[in-house]
């Protein structure tokens, strides 16, 4: 499932619930930091599979501090993504916080341990 780019209209879909099939990937296409979710689920979710994220042809290094908000439900979230690839450019000395994924559907760039 590819649901778009960032800073475009965010994809709703209805399914109830949305689930993941084992050995499939979400692959989302981020072009920039942005305040609406990549996909957002009108229902319940069950996470399964990879989850990839890749950045748009032309976007710019993330900074610290970015937030990018890959996934919003109105339901309720279950299961863990088996692996997750972020492929996204960032800063020197910086690195993707993933610890909001699973209760805010957001990742952060901040500085390297």
């Amino acid at each position: 499932m590819s649901p778009g780019r960032g800073r475009c209209q965010p994809r709703r879909v209805r399914p109830d619930p949305l689930r993941g099939r084992s050995g499939a990937a979400l692959r989302l296409t981020v072009a920039g930091p942005d305040a609406a979710p990549l996909l957002q689920v009108d229902g319940d979710v069950r996470l399964d599979g990879g989850l990839e994220v890749v950045a748009a042809g032309d976007a710019e290094p993330f900074q610290a501090g970015d937030t990018v908000a890959l996934l919003g439900w109105a339901g309720e979230l279950t299961g863990t993504f088996a692996a997750i690839d972020i492929a996204l450019p960032l800063a020197p000395g910086l690195a993707w916080d993933t610890s909001a994924l699973y209760t805010t559907g957001e990742i952060t760039a901040v500085p390297e341990a």
